[in-house]
């Protein structure tokens, strides 16, 4: 196993452990922006909120009677998300540590779909 990706997927999971929290806010936890005008955090909230349940909706796909194809269905929709994710936090986020691990994810993600599609199941 080589060592960036046991990385990413460590990465990964903490992510998605994050996310719980975020997936569970509520807006009134949040100080609001200006009337009409939506917060930076709580752009990012709505755009999280709305990646991780395409992500949701992706794993979810009814069986196809093939594991393999079911997994790969199921793997792809699960980087896009995490792909989603770290555009959100390129976007939005200021830390430049986390921003090249955003990056970093971005590429691992793409390059682990591009190998699945590549594989016939």
């Amino acid at each position: 196993m080589k060592r960036p990706r046991t990385r990413a997927w460590c990465l990964l999971a903490g992510l998605a452990v994050l996310a719980g929290p975020l997936l569970a806010h509520e807006e009134d936890a949040h100080p609001s922006a200006p009337e009409g005008q939506a917060s930076a955090e709580e752009q990012y909230l709505q755009k999280n909120d709305q990646a991780m349940a395409a992500m949701m909706q992706g794993m979810r796909a009814e069986p196809s009677g093939s594991i393999d194809a079911d997994f790969r269905k199921m793997m792809t929709a699960h980087h896009q998300g995490a792909i989603e994710m770290a555009r959100l936090q390129l976007q939005y986020g200021s830390n430049d540590k986390l921003k090249r691990i955003a990056q970093e994810i971005i590429i691992e993600q793409q390059q682990e779909i591009a190998a699945m599609q590549l594989v016939q199941p």
